[in-house]
């Protein structure tokens, strides 16, 4: 069982159950598996992370083209996924990190569940629309729905869900 929190002004998480080092390799190797297929940049894409310390996360495109999207600033397996979040809030890609927003993903085991948290830093970085840009992040049609996807994704791997 799942649960959806909106937390602090910045935050938002879900709690699975299941072992931690599981659900980050779950949450972080089958992005393209569980990512919602109407925050894709076209529908028959390929989205994916490469975590490792200023790896990119990318979209494949059918006709060739990758659109890196994200870049990982920091990863602790199990714990912590740190990236630059590369999209404007008029959806169109960055090139310069430090023109971005940041997006933390903790992961911690409390129990028999993982609780995972997403966390928003830098949406200044963004400009006048930061502020929106990072409601419109936290709001349950944000990073809230994508958990709730991930979770629907969790639940379907009975062998690792129940464990």
């Amino acid at each position: 069982m799942a649960t959806i929190e909106d937390g602090t002004k910045d935050a938002c998480q879900i709690v699975v159950t299941g072992l931690l080092n599981d659900v980050f390799d779950a949450f972080s190797q089958s992005f393209n598996e569980w990512w919602p297929m109407d925050y894709r940049f076209e529908e028959d894409s390929f989205i994916g992370l490469s975590p490792v310390h200023g790896g990119d996360c990318y979209e494949d495109t059918e006709d060739g083209r990758r659109l890196v999207w994200g870049t990982i600033e920091n990863i602790e397996r199990p714990s912590r996924l740190s990236l630059f979040w590369l999209i404007s809030p008029k959806r169109l890609l960055i090139s310069d990190p430090q023109n971005a927003g940041g997006i933390d993903i903790g992961f911690r085991q409390e129990g028999h569940s993982v609780v995972i948290s997403v966390e928003f830093h830098g949406f200044d970085n963004y400009g006048e629309d930061g502020q929106i840009y990072q409601s419109a992040m936290q709001s349950s049609a944000g990073w809230p729905y994508c958990l709730q996807e991930f979770r629907r994704f969790w639940e379907a791997q009975p062998a690792l869900a129940s464990t």
